[in-house]
Order: structure tokens, then C-alpha cells, then sequence
């Protein structure tokens, strides 16, 4: 096994892409079995709950629900065979630790993770209270508190399997795959996860819909958060920043905040009626500068995992 040393510097994650068996080969077969492993066991899933949870299938390809929460469990439970996906691949087909896909640590930094959630609930916010003073006549309250309830209960089981699957995947895996042979710039690994990322959200309804300018102003919406969120793990050494604001990301869009033609359903606390998607590209562009910059300085931290040719832990490393 190779072994990429890392004296006198704080570990990363992406030292462990170049341990193991960690040919090209075996990356992009990984890539097609996780990808595999995914939609299909996604299928599987959403067909085996369909009849238990009342959910039918349209000819037109959309599904029809007896609620929103029944919606939601029929959605982010289907992300579970892919959540397993990647840390499995990783140890069977690379022949190290799942864990190591996140971080260079022995355990998740749970710590980090909340500065993740933290930092990014504040950018979110700043340019949220302007848009809502902008156009305050646009957004409603809902006060359907049973749905609310029952939607919360759901979000706080199943949310963390959809949100840390694409993670695991989009942040961790591909980006060990391409950073494997010193491509670590944070802004190129940043631009590359951002496509990368961007390109299965094209299917939601807000950027299906749309079209010219429009479209663009989606699609960048999506790469923003991706570049953002591969920007700050490349920086920081773990995907843990990535995991705690994706997770209040997708939290914040589904039980508080959202919009009538969000891909997860419009029953939250407050709903835009009229949502501009420029309007969503250029709120993720200032929402993502503003987390870079709040979350600069933050570095994972922990007892680094042994690399194979490793003979002892190395003393904890402390978060600057």
C-alpha cells in the first residue's frame, strides 16, 4: 500500500484517496457501483414503500401522496442504500476504513459538524431577511401544526441519510479520486464538485421548469453549494463542515422556509409563493462567500487514524 506522509503537517482526508487500493480503475468502477447502487436500490425502496405508505405512481413520472410527511418518508428513506454505499465500497473494493471517506481522524468531530450547521444557518440568513422585506406580501404563514409536527418527526429520523449520502459521496469519495494525485487546489476541487453536484439536482422542478437565463441562474444555485462545500473540506481536512450544512441546508428548507415548487414538498412554517429562481442563484452565491469566510480558519481535528504502515495513533491534533 502507498502511504502518503504526514509529518510536520495536520492530516487530511484526501491523503487517505492515495492508501489502499486506490488504482483509477477502482475508483471509477467504485463510482459506477455507487452510482448503480443508488438509483437502483432507490427504486427498490420507493417501490416497497409505495403500497405500505399510500403513495401511487402517475403515468406522468410524478407520485401522488396522502400527505406531506408519508411524501417525505417515501423520499429520504430511499437514500439509505446509497447512504451505505460509498463507506461500503470504500472497504470493500479500496480495502480500508468506510470512516475514512470523511475524515483522517478516528471518529467524526461532532464539533465541527455543529460549526458547519452554525455557520451556515447564519449565511443563510443574511440575505433571507432583506429578500422577505423586499417582497413581504409574497410569503405566507402556515399554521397547519399537525403536518408541521409530523413533517419535524420525519426530517429529524430520515433527513440525515439523504443530506450525508451525497456528502459521503460528492465531497468525500469523488473528491479522494481526483485529489488522490495532488489535485487539491480548493478552488479547482471546488469548481469540479460543484458540476459534479449540480448535475442530478437538473431534474428538480424548479430548474426543470425553467429555461435561457432562468435556468442558468438554477443550475448555478446548486453549483454554489457544491463548490462552497467542497471549497471548505478540501480546507478544513474532513467533510464534516460539508456534513452539518447540508444537513440545516435541507432542514431549513423543508421545516421552516421553502418554496411551492421545492423538490421535497411545500409544507413548511413559511412558504414563498412566488419564488424567483435568479433571485435563488444569486441568494446561494452570497449564502456561500459568507460561509468560506465565517468558517476560514476552522481545521478538523481529533486522533489521526493510523495510515497501514503507521505503528502507533499520533498525539491528537488540536482545531485552530
Amino acid at each position: 500500500m502507498r502511504d502518503r506522509s504526514t509529518a510536520g503537517r495536520t492530516p487530511t482526508y484526501l491523503d487517505w484517496g492515495a492508501l489502499g487500493r486506490s488504482g483509477n480503475w477502482r475508483y471509477l468502477l467504485g463510482t459506477i457501483l455507487i452510482v448503480i447502487i443508488w438509483f437502483g436500490g432507490q427504486a427498490v425502496v420507493q417501490f416497497a414503500l409505495a403500497p405500505v405508505l399510500g403513495v401511487t405512481f402517475n403515468a406522468d413520472g410524478t407520485v401522488t401522496s396522502s400527505g406531506q410527511a408519508t411524501y417525505l418518508i417515501f423520499n429520504l428513506a430511499s437514500f439509505l442504500p446509497f447512504f451505505i454505499a460509498t463507506p461500503f465500497i470504500v472497504k470493500v473494493l479500496h480495502k480500508r476504513p468506510g470512516l475514512t471517506v470523511a475524515t483522517p481522524f478516528s471518529r467524526i468531530n461532532w464539533g465541527v459538524f455543529g460549526k458547519g450547521v452554525l455557520w451556515w444557518s447564519v449565511a443563510m440568513l443574511i440575505p433571507l431577511i432583506p429578500t422577505i422585506a423586499l417582497r413581504p406580501g409574497d410569503f405566507r404563514f402556515n399554521a397547519d401544526w399537525s403536518s408541521l409536527a409530523a413533517v419535524a418527526v420525519v426530517v429529524v429520523v430520515f433527513l440525515i441519510w439523504q443530506t450525508s449520502a451525497e456528502e459521503l459521496f460528492f465531497r468525500g469519495y469523488l473528491m479522494q479520486w481526483f485529489g488522490k494525485k495532488k489535485w487539491r487546489n480548493p478552488i479547482f476541487l471546488g469548481i469540479l464538485s460543484g458540476l459534479l453536484f449540480a448535475a442530478p439536482h437538473l431534474g428538480n422542478p424548479e430548474v426543470r421548469e425553467a429555461s435561457g437565463i432562468e435556468f442558468l441562474w438554477g443550475f448555478l444555485a446548486y453549483f454554489m453549494s457544491g463548490f462552497g462545500w467542497a471549497f471548505v473540506s478540501v480546507r478544513s481536512g474532513t467533510i464534516e463542515l460539508a456534513l452539518g450544512a447540508h444537513f440545516i441546508n435541507n432542514l431549513v428548507n423543508i421545516l421552516f422556509i421553502t418554496v411551492e415548487t421545492s423538490a421535497l414538498g411545500a409544507t413548511s412554517l413559511v412558504i414563498d409563493g412566488a419564488p424567483s429562481i435568479t433571485e435563488a442563484g444569486i441568494t446561494s452565491v452570497v449564502t456561500t462567500v459568507l460561509f468560506i469566510v465565517f468558517v476560514w480558519r476552522v481545521r478538523g481535528s481529533g486522533t489521526p487514524r493510523p495510515t497501514p504502515q503507521q505503528e502507533a495513533v499520533a498525539e491528537p491534533v488540536a482545531a485552530e
